[in-house]
């Protein structure tokens, strides 16, 4: 039985000369070491390919990986901008209150007082929090903004701040 792969990631850079890669992750992971990755380059769907990960270090927020058959910096290069997909059993358990990005795109944002504003088309990682796309609109994941989220019925409701519609 094949796990369900969820993304984790992106392959961000080069890192030295023996293949090794950038990879930011976007959530808490369990570690990689002796994994099998899903490379997907969401522009050629065709030259998606299984890794398997040889060794995972972290170095200044991120991870350095070195992928097996990935052995010089130009194969290195050749994976940048690769979205990473892991088996979803590396995820570190979720807390009350926290989601998984593919949860989150696609659900349905509604103010407080039912206006509806259009659907999450994108996560942005600050650093600080999160920002969903919604159109032109970009919301804050801040407490004081994000009302409530039901990943169940695909909706969220928020009360956005003064200007932040206009």
């Amino acid at each position: 039985m094949t796990l369900e792969m969820v993304e984790a990631g992106v392959i961000t850079g080069a890192h030295g000369i023996t293949g090794e890669v950038k990879f930011s992750p976007q959530m808490d992971l369990q570690p990689l070491q002796g994994v099998e990755i899903r490379l997907a380059d969401l522009h050629a769907p065709d030259r998606d390919g299984l890794y398997k990960v040889e060794n995972a270090r972290p170095h200044k927020g991120y991870l350095i990986l070195k992928l097996k058959g990935c052995n010089t910096r130009n194969d290195a290069e050749l994976l940048c901008g690769r979205h990473v997909m892991v088996p979803q059993d590396l995820l570190t358990p979720l807390v009350e209150g926290e989601y998984l990005i593919d949860d989150i795109i696609g659900l349905k944002v509604y103010t407080l007082f039912g206006a509806f504003l259009g659907e999450i088309d994108e996560v942005i990682k600050t650093g600080a929090n999160d920002v969903y796309v919604v159109g032109r609109h970009l919301i804050p994941a801040i407490h004081d903004v994000v009302k409530e989220i039901d990943i169940e019925r695909r909706r969220m409701v928020i009360d956005p701040l003064d200007g932040m519609l206009e």
